[in-house]
């Protein structure tokens, strides 16, 4: 399982420095010239923002370290850390799994698929005590609040708290 976890990590960073230095060939940038600006031209490009988030965070973190090697080596006149800011990294969200309590929640609520797939982690809303399920915009081209009873309630906790849990468990 090592080997493939290996294969695949460098593949990534392979991936990323070909598409770095296709970008700084297409734009006739040499390292020596290279700068924040077009650093933020990489952010803004195709290669990196039509990524999912978690995809282009990897991406940022590869490349930054790359850049940091470059300028330990005299390539760059700056390293990673002043060319790519913690700023430029996208926020990962965090979404509900989506095993059977997912199903369930959808028969409980009225919701179809397409909504269910969108439900971020902090979807419960109050309003006067009341739960209510936020709703992203869906089939309708609207965001709807659909009422909770005691039973669905529990099964969004349910169902966050698992969620957090693998998220902790991923990150540590």
């Amino acid at each position: 399982m090592e080997a493939s976890g290996s294969i695949s990590s460098t593949n990534s960073y392979l991936t990323t420095i070909r598409m770095f230095h296709k970008f700084l060939k297409c734009k006739k940038i040499g390292l020596k010239k290279l700068k924040r600006s077009h650093i933020e031209d990489i952010i803004l490009s195709d290669w990196v923002n039509l990524l999912k988030p978690a995809t282009r965070v990897q991406r940022l973190i590869l490349l930054r370290v790359y850049l940091r090697w470059l300028y330990e080596h005299g390539k760059t006149r700056f390293p990673g850390d002043e060319l790519i800011f913690l700023t430029d990294f996208p926020k990962i969200p965090q979404y509900l799994p989506r095993p059977h309590w997912a199903l369930l929640l959808m028969r409980w609520t009225g919701i179809r698929i397409g909504e269910l797939v969108a439900i971020t982690y902090d979807c419960v809303r109050y309003d006067d005590n009341k739960p209510f399920l936020k709703v992203e915009l869906g089939k309708l081209k609207n965001e709807r609040l659909v009422p909770l009873d005691t039973k669905t309630l529990w099964l969004i906790k349910k169902i966050q708290k698992r969620s957090l849990a693998t998220y902790r468990s991923i990150c540590t």
